[in-house]
């Protein structure tokens, strides 16, 4: 249902002045979580996403460029530990030759339990910006997001923290790629302040584009 509305989409949007491609991004990493009390645990993580990436085909700058997404993360560890995050998104944005700029929203669930800390499962709304560089085949991006949680156990309180943030949790994100023809190979970072401490994410990718 998801691949055909997709197909869908990317029909239209040919039709109307805009270029689509369908891409799918495997992914593999870590994860560790620090606790109020500094103990840390550790996980490895496998995640994929898919979707639709649409762009204008205007000669003039600045063009529109997005994409809409589905992915899905897995964390695991050889202790009581685990961890699963869907999210649902559609992000846009205009890019001025080599420099990018995209928002949107961000549709989620996630549920994780590290060790003794449990975070109960939620529903959400993340509201990531991202800025993007990209020289030839060469590209990086960071950005920040706010995701505001349906279960109120979830939420950071602001005033009972040292860390700087907006919403019921705060990310700061980044990354590297490099482009081969229709391979990219990718490198990502988040760090998320959540209501019990904060945690990391690494991920070593590749988005195959079609």
């Amino acid at each position: 249902m998801i691949a055909g509305l997709l197909v869908t989409v990317g029909m239209n949007t040919a039709a109307a002045g805009w270029d689509t491609d369908l891409f799918a991004r495997p992914q593999v990493g870590g994860s560790t979580f620090t606790a109020a009390d500094t103990t840390r645990e550790s996980f490895a993580a496998v995640a994929a996403a898919g979707g639709l990436r649409y762009w204008q085909t205007r000669e003039k700058s600045p063009k529109l460029i997005g994409q809409t997404r589905l992915q899905a993360q897995y964390l695991m560890s050889g202790g009581a530990g685990e961890g699963m995050l869907v999210k649902i998104g559609s992000f846009m944005g205009p890019t001025w030759n080599h420099i990018g700029l995209s928002v949107g929203p961000d549709l989620l669930w996630s549920r994780y339990v590290y060790g003794d800390v449990d975070l109960l499962p939620s529903f959400g709304l993340a509201l990531p910006l991202t800025l993007t560089l990209g020289i030839n085949r060469f590209g990086v991006y960071g950005g920040a997001e706010a995701a505001y949680l349906l279960n109120e156990e979830r939420r950071v309180d602001w005033d009972q923290t040292r860390d700087l943030g907006i919403g019921h949790e705060f990310s700061i994100l980044g990354g590297a790629n490099l482009s081969f023809e229709q391979i990219v190979a990718g490198f990502s970072y988040r760090r998320t302040v959540t209501v019990s401490g904060i945690q990391q994410d690494y991920g070593f990718s590749l988005t195959f584009r079609g």
